[in-house]
């Protein structure tokens, strides 16, 4: 599974290992600076590289290729204007 963000004429992806058939807890969390992928507690992934978006203007759940819809559920979205500190997104996500 992979988290993208699209920003400053870059993508940035962030991944992880993934069984079918198994709820995640997923937090995806960008600032200036960085980007991390948590997964059920535990940092999965991270990008010094961020060239970091202009405001949030679409989430999507499709695959990499962005042409095709995800295949799954989705239980719960949220969206926090302002960036999580690890602690929050390790809480969040346990």
């Amino acid at each position: 599974m992979s988290a993208r963000i699209n920003g400053g004429g870059s993508i940035t992806q962030l991944d992880f290992t993934y069984n079918t058939n198994t709820y995640y807890k997923v937090a995806l969390v960008y600032n200036a600076t960085s980007s991390k992928l948590f997964v059920n507690g535990v940092l999965q992934d991270s990008d010094t590289t961020l060239a970091l978006p202009t405001g949030l203007n679409q989430l999507a759940f499709n695959r990499a290729s962005g042409t095709t819809e995800m295949e799954g559920n989705v239980k719960q979205v949220l969206y926090f204007p302002e960036a999580l500190s690890d602690a929050d997104c390790i809480t969040l996500t346990t």
